[in-house]
């Protein structure tokens, strides 16, 4: 079993909490892009009708492979992302009092 002394204690628990944050950071950012990357995807190949409905360009089996799930992935980042958000400002709300 390690002693620590209270300064030690303090000076490792300051830099867990730096890591933690930066680790918070790297998710957050992570997952904001990966949602930006996502709406692109969305809005700019998806639910464009010069690529669906042109079997020249992609054939229905294959925008089907390509893009079957896209949808749903999307929402469900969203929520998980809005879920994320909202618990971090209640736990942040909730370290004020």
């Amino acid at each position: 079993t390690v002693i620590l002394t209270p300064v030690i204690r303090d000076q490792v628990t300051m830099h867990l909490t730096d890591l933690f944050q930066e680790a918070k950071f790297e998710i957050i950012s992570s997952e904001a892009s990966y949602l930006r990357s996502l709406n692109v995807l969305v809005s700019q190949f998806a639910n464009s009708t010069k690529l669906r409905h042109n079997a020249q360009v992609i054939s229905p089996e294959d925008w089907a492979a390509v893009f079957s799930n896209i949808y749903q992935v999307k929402l469900i980042i969203t929520i998980l992302s809005w879920t994320r958000n909202s618990r971090v400002k209640i736990l942040s709300n909730l370290a004020h009092f």
